[in-house]
This record gives C-alpha cells, sequence and structure tokens, in this order.
C-alpha cells in the first residue's frame, strides 16, 4: 500500500490498485499448467511419496559392515 502512495505515473498507480484489489478479493492458489490446482493435499501427497521411495530405496542399498571392509583391505 506505500507503494501505491509513492508511486506517480498513473499507469502503474492504476496497475498497482488493480492488483490489490485481486489479491484482497480472490484467493491465491498454485496450478500445475492450469491442468490441477495444487492445495495442501496435494503437497502433502507428493512429499508422502517421495519420502516413501526414499525409503524403499534405502533398504537395497548395502551395508558398509567390517567384513566387507576387512576384505577390500585383503585383497
Amino acid at each position: 500500500m506505500e507503494l501505491l502512495l509513492k508511486t506517480r505515473d498513473r499507469k502503474t498507480r492504476r496497475e498497482l490498485r488493480t492488483l490489490i484489489s485481486q489479491m484482497h478479493h480472490g484467493r491465491i492458489y498454485l496450478s500445475a499448467c492450469g491442468i490441477f490446482k495444487l492445495d495442501y493435499t496435494v503437497i502433502k501427497s507428493m512429499v508422502t511419496g517421495v519420502i516413501t521411495y526414499i525409503v524403499i530405496l534405502m533398504q537395497f542399498m548395502p551395508l558398509n559392515d567390517e567384513k566387507s571392509t576387512d576384505d577390500k583391505d585383503k585383497g
């Protein structure tokens, strides 16, 4: 609002008023190229899916135990 008061250019002032009005009256939301809205539930599902896949992949990672390191030192 302070920027609106300091602006002298009429066109810029009109654009700022329009922006302020839209932000005040409309809900702001994110969308994925207009296909679907990205709200809290979608973002939560994506994060949950990523964490699940990370946990599954971690189960297939080899363990670095003493036996495998001893074998490497001998060879």
